[in-house]
């Protein structure tokens, strides 16, 4: 059933994955930072060298000192900072929760399955159940994947091998993971007013 014919789709997957990353990067991202004060596009040039370790290495986990580091030095609490990035790494994974419902929704088409709404809403939900439950290491998303697709029920497990062909052009989805910590403990920092907003101004500059 998967062939030579399943490469148009599975570059359409990819391109798709890269879209989906971005669109919630340019909207939801840039509107949590613009909340706090700051410009998603400095803070992503500010965290340049992290997101290019994680573009290399394909796990998240490598930039967690660097973030860290870079999150304390914007003036954010160095507590609430290692609270909620290390808490993040397990309840804050949006890069792999957006590559789970995307590939499923790619699998179940390829497969021929038509997915209904309430199964399309047990989809949304299960896959942010299990997204939480995955590591950041490379590759562990597609674990994840099986174990998710074992649960639902709905599309044949083979398919997932498909998907093997392009698991490191992945790097979106810990991307994704890494910038939506770092916005997450920039906004919980922000609410609760434990960071210096004047250090966090002299790093990113608004103008």
């Amino acid at each position: 059933k998967y062939g030579v014919s399943s490469v148009l789709p599975l570059l359409k997957f990819v391109l798709v994955i890269y879209l989906v990353s971005a669109l919630f990067v340019v909207v939801v991202l840039a509107f949590i930072t613009r909340l706090v004060g700051i410009k998603l596009t400095r803070l992503i040039a500010y965290l340049k060298e992290e997101l290019l370790l994680v573009t290399f290495t394909g796990s998240s986990v490598a930039a967690l000192p660097g973030c860290v580091d870079k999150l304390e030095a914007l003036g954010c609490d160095r507590q609430l900072v290692r609270l909620v990035l290390t808490t993040g790494y397990t309840f804050n994974l949006a890069g792999t929760n957006l590559y789970l419902t995307t590939a499923i929704m790619f699998l179940a088409h390829m497969a021929g399955v038509e997915i209904a709404l309430p199964e399309l809403l047990a989809v949304l939900v299960i896959c942010l159940v299990t997204s939480l439950g995955s590591t950041s290491v490379a590759g562990s998303a597609l674990f994840t994947l099986i174990a998710t697709l074992n649960i639902l029920q709905l599309v044949p497990l083979e398919g997932v091998g498909l998907l093997l062909g392009v698991e490191r052009l992945m790097k979106c989805r810990s991307l994704t993971n890494v910038l939506g910590n770092c916005v997450a403990c920039l906004a919980i920092c922000g609410w609760q007013k434990s960071i210096d907003r004047e250090v966090l101004k002299q790093a990113l500059p608004t103008q």
